[in-house]
């Protein structure tokens, strides 16, 4: 007699079945369409925009790099001015120094003290020392070096015979700072007045050619 089992090998092959995840109802069919498939036209769309926004900023930073952040007109108008400012220092301020301090090459030869320290390119020194009998405290030319050096340093000086509190250094009386300077800021005034000028045809080539 054998026994009976509550399952037979067919209800055990049943089970199995039903264990079985059936695709019909786990998931989607391969026809149906994904999320990123219906957002691609968008995502595209997006891409371009922000890829066509990239190329402006970076024409634009381009642009501004080019002129040094001002525009045709205005880099011109700076490029004038800075001439105009560099040819008056150089012409008007520095070349007259310089003839000044090489006035005094012939002057009365002394030793003095540095009786007032500063800025001696601009005139904010002063010396002291003894001519005709007196005590003379005179202003040093615009030009002037010395200007690091501490008060009570001695230091020889040239003097008008004259008038004595017209005086410089020995070491200027050739020129000084004032002929450096002067040569400096005249170089640097034909520097811009050249890019003025090339600025200038440039606005008038960009001129005819919008007329045109």
């Amino acid at each position: 007699m054998q026994p009976t089992h509550p399952q037979n090998e067919r209800g055990s092959i049943n089970m199995g079945d039903t264990d079985r995840p059936d695709s019909a109802t786990t998931g989607p069919s391969s026809s149906t369409p994904s999320a990123a498939d219906k957002a691609g036209p968008k995502a595209d769309s997006t891409a371009d925009t922000i890829h066509t926004a990239h190329t402006v900023i970076a024409a634009h930073r381009a642009r501004t790099a080019a002129t040094g952040g001002l525009g045709p007109r205005a880099s011109l108008i700076f490029s004038l001015v800075l001439t105009l400012l560099l040819g008056s220092l150089s012409l008007l301020v520095m070349y007259p120094a310089a003839q000044h301090l090489r006035s005094l090459q012939n002057g009365e030869q002394t030793e003095a003290t540095l009786h007032t320290a500063g800025s001696c390119m601009i005139g904010n020194c002063r010396v002291r020392f003894e001519a005709d009998g007196r005590t003379v405290i005179a202003d040093l030319p615009v030009g002037s070096g010395g200007g690091k050096r501490s008060v009570g340093t001695r230091l020889t000086v040239r003097h008008q015979a004259d008038d004595p509190s017209v005086a410089a250094r020995d070491q200027d009386v050739s020129g000084g700072g004032a002929a450096v300077f002067a040569v400096v800021f005249g170089v640097s005034a034909l520097f811009f007045l050249a890019l003025t000028l090339a600025a200038a045809i440039h606005l008038t080539r960009q001129r005819h050619k919008s007329s045109g």
